[in-house]
């Protein structure tokens, strides 16, 4: 997502989570919002983006490591073979969380709020653990494709300047995911904990309206 609309999105999300206060409890007030909150949720990018980055890594990684086994480098087969790795985690793991978020969507009924919350929250649980993994490969696969790339355009260079290179990459995308994706990590967090407290407020209410009943 560009830096205007993870803005944008985490203006949002916070005026939501202003309008999730524990004492809202009327279905009139409560649902116009838990479904404000869905549109914003589904309006991210955020799997398109990954989806495209994980291509554009794929393309520079495993080539590169074709060619420099090529030219006698034997290495960077750990870095393919690692990154096929994350490729099938980030599948499996994939799939395991978008069939939790349907089986909360499945679950949901039109008198019962709490349902929609169970599934917002499996909804921003499955953003939360796509994020991770992505600032987690980016962390760990960008720099080595710049310092494979690197080494076939200079093989003159010493091993104290690439490995230079390598931790200035590594800082550098440290500080970039950092300065444009936490604001959007910290809002899924707050959002997250405002559903919950929302959630445990409506379970007492109607834990205490049904006992209130069992008495008269």
């Amino acid at each position: 997502m560009k830096p205007v609309e993870i803005e944008d999105f985490v203006s949002k999300i916070k005026a939501l989570t202003a309008d999730l206060g524990p004492s809202m409890t009327d279905d009139n007030d409560l649902m116009p919002t838990l479904a404000a909150t869905e549109s914003n949720l589904k309006a991210m990018d955020d799997a398109k983006e990954s989806s495209v980055l994980l291509v554009i890594l794929t393309v520079l990684l495993l080539p590169l490591t074709v060619y420099l086994l090529y030219r006698g480098y034997y290495w960077p087969s750990l870095i393919g073979v690692a990154w096929v790795g994350a490729l099938i985690y980030y599948r499996t793991n994939e799939r395991s969380m978008s069939v939790a978020t349907l089986r909360e969507k499945a679950k949901i009924a039109a008198l019962q709020p709490v349902t929609k919350i169970n599934y917002l929250l499996a909804a921003v649980q499955q953003k939360q653990e796509r994020m991770s993994l992505m600032r987690l490969y980016n962390y760990a696969f960008w720099p080595f494709a710049v310092f494979m790339g690197q080494l076939i355009l200079n093989t003159d260079l010493s091993s104290i300047t690439l490995w230079l290179i390598l931790i200035a990459i590594m800082a550098a995308n440290a500080v970039f995911w950092y300065m444009n994706y936490k604001p959007m990590v910290t809002a899924l967090s707050t959002l997250k904990q405002s559903l919950h407290d929302l959630q445990y407020q409506l379970i007492m209410q109607d834990t205490h309206s049904t006992t209130s009943a069992e008495e008269e």
